[in-house]
């Protein structure tokens, strides 16, 4: 009989301490899940600690969660506050009694408030520099690097502005539903650009989600237009005769080279392709769609848009916007042609430029 007495003491503290902590962390931050997640995804407590993936999973501030390529993660922020994470992409929650924060620390993030917030409620989506407002609006922000963020809005309108206020100052710029805005931020400024949202713009990953009529009529109409253009010639850019005449190898200032060939992918569908390389083992690649003369736009693997092209008569000028490594991103530059390359005969000419 002795033996049980000792033992409820016991038994009584670990209640107690369970309880402190299930209240600890329920104060910490409530009906936050990851409702669906697909690929693969990688979740992290605020300790830094790897978190099994399960559905419907519990979110507590300071959680981190990454997907990989070709991976998607869903997350519901209190029933009415849903969004989905792009593959590539890593954010932080934050969570301080009703004032709720998604820190999109790379890639991108699709938001659909169905609810407009309470007026003791907030939400804000944010970057290391840049802050969005949102209260009942739909739309996703890309967080390119520290210096690149875009918001792109397809309903509402939300507020913008700098997190650090004392470098950058208390501008609020506003961006409503159909207009994209793209803020750079230097060491002491922001420059802010808004214009109206292109069908291009619109990225797969948010299509999915489903689109306003208004975006499918203006999805529908760009495909119209690019099948007419499809039945006219090409224009030719510099140098003439189209993309086989750019077939070749380029190099940069600081001797990184690239080549232009034509794609033996099956992936690639036959277009062409661009290779990057980066050292003598590895390589990155995409496709070339052209998009106005002597500019063309790169698509990397899983429709991850990295890059423009710009040629004139002695090269290419690379020009990084998003991307799904940092690889890319470090490939931007201007490539002097050093070697043309006939496909049809493999023969490889140097290229001489009159000095």
């Amino acid at each position: 009989m002795k033996t049980n007495h000792y033992k409820k003491p016991y038994l009584v503290i670990i209640l107690v301490a369970l309880i402190f902590t299930a209240c600890n962390q329920s104060a910490k931050a409530t009906n936050m899940h990851l409702v669906k997640a697909t690929g693969m995804v990688d979740i992290f407590d605020e300790a830094g600690d790897s978190v099994t993936y399960m559905e419907k999973l519990g979110l507590y501030s300071g959680y981190h969660i990454n997907t990989n390529l070709e991976s998607y993660a869903w997350i519901d922020l209190d029933r009415v506050k849903l969004t989905k994470m792009d593959a590539s992409s890593e954010v932080e929650i934050q969570k301080n009694g009703k004032a709720l924060e998604v820190v999109v620390h790379t890639g991108s993030l699709y938001f659909n408030i169905t609810e407009p917030l309470l007026e003791d409620e907030s939400l804000n989506i944010r970057s290391s520099t840049m802050m969005v407002g949102i209260r009942g609006t739909k739309g996703w922000v890309h967080a390119q690097d520290e210096t690149h963020f875009y918001v792109f809005l397809l309903e509402g309108t939300v507020e913008c502005q700098a997190v650090n206020t004392e470098v950058y100052g208390n501008n609020i710029w506003e961006v409503n539903a159909g207009e994209k805005a793209e803020f750079l931020c230097t060491e002491d400024r922001i420059e802010a650009t808004i214009e109206p949202i292109t069908a291009s713009d619109i990225p797969a990953f948010v299509i999915e989600e489903g689109l306003p009529e208004t975006y499918e009529e203006l999805l529908a109409e760009e495909e119209s237009s690019a099948a007419s253009e499809d039945t006219e010639a090409m224009p030719e850019p510099t140098p003439g005769g189209g993309i086989a005449n750019m077939y070749g190898t380029y190099m940069r200032a600081d001797n990184v080279q690239g080549a232009i060939q034509p794609s033996s992918s099956p992936s690639m569908n036959g277009a062409d392709e661009i290779i990057l390389h980066l050292d003598e083992k590895t390589a990155k690649f995409a496709a070339i769609e052209q998009v106005e003369e002597n500019v063309y736009r790169g698509i990397g693997p899983y429709d991850t848009q990295v890059y423009w092209i710009v040629f004139d008569s002695e090269g290419m000028q690379v020009t990084a916007l998003a991307a799904a490594d940092e690889d890319f991103q470090s490939r931007a530059g201007y490539y002097k042609q050093i070697e043309s390359y006939n496909p049809e005969t493999g023969e490889r000419i140097p290229v001489t430029s009159a000095e």
